[in-house]
C-alpha cells in the first residue's frame, strides 16, 4: 500500500484495531522482550507506527517512544489516540541519531529489508 492509500483507511484501522489485542502471544512476548532488554526510559523509533498500537504498547512497558510513518493519516490517529507521542511524518531517510535500541516489526517490503534496515541504522545511536 501507498501512503496516500493508507491515509483513506486510516481511521477504519485504527477504529479496528486499537491495542495488540489481535496480534498473536509469541508477538507480544517479542515486543515485551525488546522493551526489557532497552530497558525503563530507553528512547524508541517506532518506524512504521501506523496508528501507534505498538508505540502505546512499548509506553506502557516504561519506555519513551517517537513514532515515524509515511502516512499523515495514521499519524493523525495515532495522535487521536496517543496524544503524548511525538510524530513525524518521514521516509526513514532522515537519520539523526540517538536510539540505544532498534526493533522491527512489520510492514517491510519483501526484498526491501536489507535498505530499511541500512537507512534505520542511521537513528541508532553508535
Amino acid at each position: 500500500m501507498t501512503s496516500d492509500a493508507y491515509d483513506i483507511v486510516a481511521r477504519a484501522y485504527a477504529d479496528t484495531f486499537p491495542d495488540l489485542r489481535a496480534e498473536e502471544p509469541e508477538e507480544i512476548a517479542l515486543i515485551d522482550q525488546f522493551a526489557a532488554l532497552a530497558g525503563v526510559d530507553a528512547l524508541a523509533l517506532d518506524a512504521g507506527c501506523g496508528a501507534g498500537r505498538v508505540s502505546s504498547h512499548l509506553r506502557g512497558r516504561g519506555l519513551r517512544v517517537i513514532g515515524v510513518d509515511l502516512s499523515s493519516g495514521m499519524l493523525a490517529m495515532a495522535l487521536r489516540d496517543q496524544p503524548w507521542l511525538p510524530t513525524a511524518v518521514a521516509t526513514g531517510g532522515e537519520a539523526s541519531g540517538g536510539l540505544s535500541r532498534l526493533f522491527t516489526w512489520s510492514a517491510v517490503v519483501v526484498g526491501a529489508f536489507r535498505r530499511r534496515l541500512a537507512r534505520l541504522r542511521g537513528y541508532c545511536v553508535p
